[in-house]
């Protein structure tokens, strides 16, 4: 083990989703969700996308420093309804991040609604946007990989597959 630490807010509602390496710098990238209004926003070359809890819950994107000693940036992603996170993909050529989730609309019940966010590597949201209203009976993983796959160029994920199952191809690692 090279490092373990806390991240988080005052609340017990905080949650990696996903994460993953940067094999170009070694830096640690942790998507997830919280309903922490405390949870630490900061920007290292810009300020945070989002510095305060939009809903309930909203989801997080940080990245850690290679020791896990210092945020190079960590910011809400999120709206004024709850929002989850489902996956992560990180581009290791370019070290872009996306990220994908789903929100509750009015109370339409979790995941009734598809979010999409990329990010660069310094933590500058490039794109965050609902994108598309899940299919009847929620979110499901194979549904959301092809949705992915389609809205970003180059290989999609598919969060809790493994490789051989998964639509990837080319530079994108694969996350869950």
């Amino acid at each position: 083990m090279v490092f373990s630490t806390y991240l988080g807010g005052s609340t017990r509602e905080d949650g990696g989703e996903a994460i993953a390496v940067d094999r170009r710098d070694h830096t640690v990238v942790v998507f997830g969700t919280t309903g922490s209004s405390d949870f630490p926003c900061q920007g290292y070359t810009q300020p945070p996308y989002q510095t305060s809890l939009s809903g309930s819950v909203d989801t997080f994107l940080t990245k850690l420093d290679s020791r896990g000693r210092a945020l190079i940036f960590s910011t809400y992603l999120g709206g004024p309804d709850s929002d989850f996170a489902h996956g992560l993909a990180l581009n290791q050529g370019t070290g872009d991040i996306y990220v994908t989730g789903s929100y509750d609309l009015w109370g339409g019940g979790f995941g009734s609604r598809i979010l999409f966010a990329r990010a660069d590597q310094t933590g500058k949201v490039l794109f965050f946007a609902p994108l598309a209203r899940a299919p009847a009976g929620g979110l499901r993983w194979t549904k959301t990989a092809r949705f992915i796959s389609a809205a970003i160029p180059g290989p999609g994920f598919s969060p809790r597959s493994t490789p051989s199952r998964a639509p990837c191809r080319g530079p994108m690692t694969l996350l869950s």
